[in-house]
């Protein structure tokens, strides 16, 4: 199902037991439903989650900036946006999630959610991957040390990537893509 902002907890109890899945489109979603999907509870039920991009209601497909935006919309849903509010009012506890849990849920949530043998760098996947140069000095991708913390540069992958630093995209192991 796509997007779901409105699911009570019955619903959600619905969905885990007859395994339909979300579809979390989150720039679509605080465009045109104009909320935030609780995505932190609903995985906590077992509720299954991918992430997508819905191009006919955003801005972007890049999943690279749909993930930015679900980590976006889980702290704006955890801090709330009342701010005449007093700070422990006007959010929901536990609603944050990381860029590790977005990515996730566009690799192998989304996958799993799909029932497709997709999402994992693993025997008997889809060999589905980007391959990102960090070196382009135009793309403000800061990877200062050859030392650096794995997850750091994990993280700024995520975060920073633009288009020029995919230098190479693999479909179904066809690479689609070079450049």
């Amino acid at each position: 199902m796509a997007h779901c902002n409105f699911l009570s907890d019955d619903d959600a109890d619905l969905f885990v037991e007859t395994g339909t899945a979300v579809c979390h489109c989150p720039i679509s979603n605080a465009y045109f439903a104009n909320s935030v999907i609780p995505i932190a509870h609903l995985h906590s039920k077992g509720v299954e989650i991918g992430l997508g991009s819905d191009i006919s209601g955003d801005f972007s497909p890049s999943i690279f900036d749909n993930s930015r935006q679900a980590v976006i919309s889980s702290r704006m849903l955890e801090d709330g946006v009342r701010t005449g509010l007093p700070a422990e009012e006007r959010g929901v506890p536990d609603s944050r999630i990381t860029i590790n849990h977005a990515f996730y849920l566009a690799t192998a949530s989304g996958g799993e959610s799909l029932s497709l043998p997709i999402g994992r760098i693993e025997e008997n996947y889809a060999w589905d991957v980007q391959s990102i140069d960090t070196t382009l000095p135009t793309a403000k991708l800061p990877i200062y040390d050859a030392k650096e913390d794995l997850h750091d540069d994990f993280q700024k992958i995520m975060y920073l990537s633009r288009p020029e630093n995919i230098r190479e995209v693999w479909v179904q192991g066809e690479r689609v893509h070079s450049g």
